[in-house]
């Protein structure tokens, strides 16, 4: 094995293969398409002289070489990062940049931002799963990413903080659900809550994590999880259950099926306040400078 044709975008690739489990994930996470996806993969495996993955109709799983490489992998995507910021952090402006957020964040508040600039950031990584974020930015494989104010005592890479907003949450809910709290009350309480059942996020979602913290020691309401907001309003629509959703993203839903649905603003305590955490302030500067207002 010479290894000479090894690049960091096979390495790249593989390790986002091997984080998402699937081709298809990991082709969604690093905007390319799955054909070029599998060659590189193809090409890396030719290289080494060694089977990295086991393919099944669920997607993929590392073999006992892939686990082995797969330390050595990551270990080196960490490496180049961090003397990439030691020789110059910004030296490719945006196009250096890995950023992580929400799917909210980039469809309903900064799609402006996020539609000019998607093409020359190096990475984007939209992701619903906070933890997943984090821990990506904490191994140094995100530059920057925009989630919640909340989670800044679990971001144990080095980072600087600048709060970009924040919002309500509102409660949203079919014109015919038979609720009478839903109509009386324009604010609702934690205890006014947990007289409904709710379809949530899964549990790495902020929302849901700031719900089941709010109720400490205190029982809490009936949630359900689902993976997709579209899902929920679906259900909500056709049942008596309701959906928790940040006001930028109720409002779309809501004012898209006025005839069906109505939406309550949960009580401040459950408000959204999001920030953006970067390595350093060039990183900060040059993505404040591209669009993401305060």
């Amino acid at each position: 094995m010479g290894f000479q044709n090894l690049s960091a975008e096979m390495l790249t690739t593989f390790v986002a293969i091997s984080d998402a489990g699937s081709i298809s994930k990991a082709s969604e996470a690093l905007f390319v398409d799955q054909s070029s996806i599998s060659r590189r993969i193809r090409q890396l495996e030719l290289e080494l002289n060694v089977t990295l993955f086991e393919r099944s109709s669920k997607g993929v799983k590392l073999t006992s070489s892939g686990t082995i490489f797969y330390e050595f992998a990551q270990k080196f995507i960490v490496d180049l990062s961090i003397l990439s910021e030691k020789l110059d952090p910004t030296a490719g402006g945006l196009e250096s940049i890995r950023i992580g957020t929400f799917d909210s964040i980039t469809s309903s508040i900064y799609p402006h931002f996020f539609g000019n600039e998607i093409q020359h950031l190096k990475q984007v990584l939209i992701s619903n799963d906070t933890s997943r974020l984090i821990e990506s930015y904490n191994d140094r494989l995100l530059d920057a990413i925009i989630v919640d104010t909340d989670f800044e005592s679990e971001i144990i890479s080095p980072a600087n903080r600048v709060s970009l907003f924040s919002e309500p949450y509102y409660v949203v809910y079919s014109l015919q659900n038979k609720n009478e709290i839903l109509f009386e009350n324009s604010i609702i309480s934690a205890e006014m809550l947990k007289k409904m059942e709710i379809f949530l996020y899964p549990s790495t979602c902020p929302i849901h994590r700031k719900i089941v913290s709010s109720y400490k020691n205190m029982q809490l309401p009936v949630i359900h999880q689902l993976e997709f907001s579209s899902s929920s309003i679906s259900f909500v629509m056709h049942t008596a259950m309701v959906t928790i959703l940040p006001k930028s993203v109720a409002i779309n839903y809501v004012t898209r099926n006025m005839s069906k649905l109505g939406m309550r603003q949960l009580e401040s305590k459950f408000d959204r306040y999001i920030s953006l955490f970067t390595r350093n302030d060039s990183i900060q500067d040059l993505l404040l400078e591209a669009g993401l207002a305060i």
